[in-house]
């Protein structure tokens, strides 16, 4: 069965690729800030390193399966955080 699958570009995937994790990162330093304990700050930092290469992994499937198109999104978007052209 063919689905077909389309590159989402609108709402804050118009500004970055990856606008959950962002999310994620920001509650995580919330708590971190909040809580101040070591141990917890090097779980967020574990995080971030883990989702820094999911992204990576994530983006070249992408990559290989939209081509050129991908590849000016990736151009024109952040990863976690929106390019200021």
């Amino acid at each position: 069965m063919n689905v077909a699958v389309n590159l989402v570009q609108t709402g804050l995937y118009k500004y970055i690729r990856h606008p959950v994790y962002m999310a994620i990162l920001f509650v995580q330093g919330g708590i971190v800030l909040l809580l101040f304990d070591w141990l917890i700050g090097l779980g967020f930092c574990l995080c971030a390193v883990a989702l820094h290469a999911l992204t990576k992994e994530e983006e070249k499937g992408l990559l290989q399966q939209f081509g050129t198109q991908y590849e000016e999104y990736l151009n024109r978007t952040g990863r976690l955080f929106p390019k200021l052209n």
